[in-house]
């Protein structure tokens, strides 16, 4: 099927507020175009393709014909490796039309971005492929420019949001089908596969270029690790019921992957660990920024970087598998080397309405405390909570432990002082050996 467009983003971006903005691009978009299907006006790679189909063929394709790429831009945009491949994967098309056509006066502007969050942080640099391309366009707004599309986006409803929402779709729906009619990108052969592309956000920028916005030290930024199997790891004598674990192929060769698509809760709640996740942070926070960890043996130093830059860092365990013993040791090395780090905690998670969990309820609790010794013998819950049943419960622990770690942090940050010309002034000196006159 040939798009209009595709739609570049972060998975764990796609909260209420990204797919309440998709969603009405959409529909400004369909208003405008003589396209009848609205599925042929966005291409989304969860929406249009199903679990376990032949994703990777048609998300090749569907990049390979689409007339733009909208990318939102966010921190964890930057650090998602396949949002970069789509970028080297779309900018090749760019180039092999430049290629084909000597005579063109200028580049085809078919990469819209959408500057989707924005923390409040120092800058640091973009990659060199972003920094060429104007995202803060006037036409959004100085508030757009300042805090990013997400921000208005969840204030739409109040006075003076909704107009500059409604004012942001006109222009990008305009900008969006301008492009898609101006220019005619090439079809790249079959044989140029989006995952043998080489991530374009990991090229440095060259001296000059645009800054960017983006820096991910602070208390303001979240790193989340799920700790759950695949469903083909699990033998019978471990665990039978694999409903809760994804069993289809991975999205990515690593275990945070198939790992976003646990369901902790079913049958009652058929939430992801993600889904879950970006509820709690959509609706309880502003201006969070938070990504899934992309983890493996090397967890521990990853959350000791994590703790250089005063970020906060939420790991939830499923206890089944930790019966694993590739999680298990994994698991019991960042016991043995972060604990008592306060800007990290362990939720595991219990599912008080699986049977099969409520049978063998003692035996995982022996397993947690085997892996983690120390936490489960302090019962300490500023860094470690097992007694979480239900989704609810889940929920409330996040956001509890996410503010109790960022005021920690932020409470032992040394205070930072602007030198603006306008400080104290040199104190006098009293010298204890003048005479008095």
């Amino acid at each position: 099927m040939s798009y209009l467009s595709f739609f570049s983003y972060a998975r764990e971006d796609w909260d209420p507020y990204l797919k309440k903005f998709y969603k009405d691009l959409v529909e400004e978009i369909h208003k405008h175009t003589s396209l009848i299907e609205k599925e042929k006006i966005c291409f989304r790679d969860s929406e249009s393709i199903q679990t376990g189909e032949l994703w990777e063929k048609d998300l090749n394709t569907s990049l390979s014909m689409a007339k733009v790429m909208i990318c939102n831009y966010s921190p964890t945009y930057f650090t998602r490796e396949y949002c970069g491949q789509e970028w080297a994967y779309f900018s090749a098309r760019i180039d092999q039309y430049i290629k084909n056509n000597r005579d063109c006066e200028e580049k085809p502007a078919v990469i819209i971005p959408i500057l989707w969050i924005i923390p409040n942080e120092d800058k640091e640099e973009l990659p060199t492929c972003v920094s060429s391309i104007q995202f803060d366009n006037d036409d959004c707004g100085a508030l757009y420019r300042k805090e990013g599309l997400r921000y208005i986006v969840t204030r739409r409803k109040c006075k003076g949001y909704k107009l500059q929402y409604r004012n942001i779709l006109d222009h990008l729906r305009k900008r969006i089908i301008q492009n898609a009619k101006a220019f005619s990108l090439p079809v790249l052969a079959d044989s140029i596969r989006i995952k043998e592309q080489e991530n374009a956000f990991e090229i440095k920028r060259k001296p000059g270029s645009q800054k960017n916005i983006y820096n991910h030290n602070g208390p303001e930024y979240t790193k989340f690790v799920y700790l759950a199997g695949h469903a083909n790891e699990f033998k019978d004598d471990i665990r039978k019921n694999l409903e809760s674990y994804y069993d289809g192929k991975t999205l990515d060769e690593d275990r945070k992957e198939w790992a976003m698509f646990w369901k902790p809760y079913l049958p009652s709640e058929k939430y992801t660990i993600v889904k879950i996740t970006q509820t709690v942070i959509s609706n309880r926070f502003n201006n969070l920024v938070h990504e899934v960890f992309k983890w493996d043996e090397n967890l521990t130093q990853m959350i000791k970087n994590a703790m250089k830059k005063n970020n906060i860092v939420i790991i939830i365990v499923d206890p089944w598998s930790l019966c694993l013993s590739q999680y298990k040791d994994i698991m019991q090395e960042y016991e043995r080397g972060c604990y008592n780090h306060f800007h990290c905690t362990i939720l595991v998670s219990f599912n008080s309405e699986d049977d099969e969990t409520k049978n063998q309820y003692t035996k995982l609790q022996t397993v947690l405390s085997h892996v983690f010794r120390n936490r489960y013998l302090s019962r300490t819950p500023d860094i470690f909570n097992d007694q979480i049943e239900s989704r609810t419960e889940l929920e409330n622990a996040i956001s509890d432990a996410i503010k109790r770690i960022k005021q920690n942090l932020t409470m032992l940050s040394p205070v930072k002082r602007e030198a603006n010309g306008y400080g104290p002034k040199i104190r006098p000196q009293i010298n204890i050996n003048a005479t008095r006159e």
